[in-house]
């Protein structure tokens, strides 16, 4: 029997293969992405029983932050033997990676004439079912189709608890798989429901205060189509959370969330993702966790008590978050889900990146690990915003001394803002964009759109990009294409009138990303 390799079946992607004798070639697909960023793959070799195979990812600089991080040796593809097997991580001593070559191999003998291959354990829509399925009849789970997707398909949400009660709740939304490739996020996800549907007594205690809505599968397209996600067309899902949003998946849920909004406070938020190849597993709390003493406290309190709680299992620390995360200019923020609804409602939470391989400590991870980091993640959930008797010892004393560690981008070491709040300055010698960062301008009054200017000073030389952000119904609708500024030694005057684009706004903002300076630049807004 000839060897031949198929993606026609559910997850399944790949973008080219070739076979050369007991060698198989195989790219992972960037399904239309914008950027040509890569990483999931799947696929199904049929003939090959009892034949040694070495399996080679081509075009590897395409793969997510692969020349970045260098991290994608840790990456252990999945196998399983037949359509009902179980998937096992490919031993390490099969797996070759040159990191300067960017070469990838593995090797694997069929044991069965129908082998299937992916880049992680995967997750579909099958398998929400077959979940949801076990636990018919719960008197406290009820299951919806929201709409339809792009592609025609059933879009499922979820309910847990007492969503028919007249007493007062906090709604806490869970969401997953808004990058489709992003499998690891499902399993967790199912690790918090387990818990939250059985006798437990915490679960008890959190259905008394809250209500949770589920979005298991957001890009249920890409998830059954065996897409990654990310930056895909016509917008990535996490870029998509804007007034009249492009996709009919995330318009149909921002309608949803406004219905519940009447009746709940939506409290709470936990996004599940998983970081590039390689990358740690780590909780990234919304950006507004830094506006004042109290919200840094809890926020501060739940990464150091999650850290912790996730210990014995899977290392989930707080040193591994980066910077970046705290950009608030950077391009794709205003459109993400973190920021639509802390900006709309007035909801935090948090992200939870999920590693795909291992963790900190060099443990393989699987589904079961998922799933407990899940379980304890609704512990702490339960016991930091709920739990009225929770102490928890830490040493986060003020806000203040806290930035040098959790380090706020939108106040990098290098930039001073006046006391008026109306100016920005920047001074360096000479850095680059990952070091200075970005600076948001400032929001005028609804109603005063077309007032007001910013003055750009610049003492030596500053290569910046502009774009405008622009809100109505206090949602942000959309951003206009950056616009580049070389400056030496010279004074610009920039009117709101050159920023905006349509008048159908309430409300505009600037953003300003230094990608070089050497020098002072200094940003002033005046009426």
């Amino acid at each position: 029997m000839a060897i031949c390799i198929d993606t026609n079946y559910p997850g399944g992607g790949l973008e080219q293969v070739r076979i050369v004798r007991d060698h198989i070639y195989y790219t992972a697909p960037v399904d239309g992405s914008l950027t040509n960023r890569t990483c999931w793959f799947s696929f199904r070799v049929r003939g090959a029983k009892g034949i040694p195979l070495t399996l080679v990812q081509e075009k590897m600089g395409r793969t997510l932050e692969v020349n970045i991080y260098g991290t994608y040796g840790v990456v252990r593809p999945v196998v399983r033997e037949g359509s009902e097997g179980e998937w096992q991580r490919i031993d390490s001593s099969d797996i070759i990676y040159d990191p300067k070559k960017l070469y990838f191999s593995f090797r694997y003998t069929p044991q069965s004439n129908e082998t299937y291959f992916a880049f992680c354990y995967p997750y579909q829509y099958k398998d929400w079912l077959n979940f949801v399925n076990r636990y018919q009849g719960h008197p406290l789970l009820r299951m919806e189709t929201l709409c339809k997707s792009m592609e025609g398909r059933d879009y499922p949400v979820l309910y847990v608890g007492d969503y028919e009660g007249t007493t007062q709740k906090d709604l806490i939304l869970l969401c997953a798989r808004q990058h489709a490739g992003e499998t690891s996020g499902s399993f967790v996800l199912e690790g918090i429901l387990e818990r939250l549907l059985s006798d437990d007594e915490v679960a008890h205690r959190l259905l008394e205060k809250c209500v949770f809505l589920v979005i298991p599968l957001c890009n249920i397209d890409g998830v059954e189509e065996g897409r990654y996600g990310k930056d895909a067309p016509p917008v990535d899902f996490n870029r998509d959370w804007r007034y009249d949003a492009s996709r009919a998946e995330i318009r149909a849920i921002l309608a949803l969330l406004d219905r519940l909004n009447e009746r709940y406070r939506i409290a709470l938020r936990f996004d599940f993702h998983a970081p590039h190849p390689g990358g740690p597993t780590h909780l990234v709390p919304g950006r507004l966790s830094v506006i004042g003493e109290k919200e840094w406290r809890r926020s501060s309190r739940m990464r150091l008590y999650v850290q912790e709680l996730f210990e014995p299992v899977c290392a989930c620390r707080v040193e591994d978050l980066e910077d970046i995360y705290f950009c608030w200019a950077q391009e794709n923020y205003r459109f993400n889900q973190t920021a639509y609804l802390e900006r709309t409602y007035g909801t935090r939470g948090f992200t939870l990146e999920s590693a795909y391989n291992c963790d900190r400590n060099g443990r393989p991870l699987n589904p079961d690990i998922w799933r407990q980091t899940g379980s304890l993640l609704a512990l702490a959930i339960y016991n930091n915003y709920y739990n009225p008797d929770f102490e928890f010892k830490d040493d986060i004393e003020s806000l203040e001394p806290c930035l040098d560690a959790w380090t706020v981008v939108c106040l990098p070491e290098n930039i001073e803002i006046k006391p008026d709040g109306r100016s920005v300055i920047m001074t360096s010698p000479r850095q680059y964009d990952r070091t200075i960062r970005s600076y948001d301008g400032f929001i005028t009054d609804k109603q005063t759109i077309h007032s007001g200017a910013y003055t750009i000073t610049c003492q030596g030389k500053a290569r910046m990009k502009i774009y405008s952000y622009y809100f109505r119904d206090n949602r942000c609708a959309a951003r206009s294409d950056a616009f580049e500024l070389l400056l030496e030694n010279e004074t610009l005057e920039i009117p709101f009138g050159w920023l905006q684009s349509s008048s159908g706004y309430e409300e505009l903002q600037a953003g300003f990303r230094t990608v070089f300076l050497e020098g002072t630049l200094t940003i002033s807004y005046h009426e």
